[in-house]
C-alpha cells in the first residue's frame, strides 16, 4: 500500500506538488535537497544520498501530519 501525497494536497488547494513547494507553503520554510541527481538503483547509497532520502521521508511525514491536523480541525 502507499499514500499519494501529491493527490492529497490538492484537497487543500495546493496546486504545485513538488515537495519543496508543498513544504514551503505549509511551513513558510525552505528545505534543501542537495543530492537530487544520483543513481537511485546503485547497490549502496552514498551518505549524501541517504540524507536526501531521509529528508524526503521526514518532509512527507511532516506534511501529511500537518494536513491531517488541518483536516480534522475543519
Amino acid at each position: 500500500n502507499f499514500f499519494d501525497l501529491q493527490r492529497y494536497v490538492g484537497q487543500f488547494g495546493i496546486e504545485d506538488v513538488s515537495l519543496q513547494k508543498i513544504y514551503a507553503i505549509l511551513f513558510k520554510k525552505k528545505i534543501t535537497q542537495g543530492q537530487r541527481l544520483s543513481n537511485r538503483e546503485a547497490a549502496e547509497f552514498t551518505e549524501a544520498q541517504q540524507k536526501y532520502a531521509a529528508l524526503d521521508a521526514w518532509a512527507c511525514l511532516k506534511i501529511y501530519n500537518q494536513l491531517t491536523e488541518i483536516n480534522e480541525g475543519v
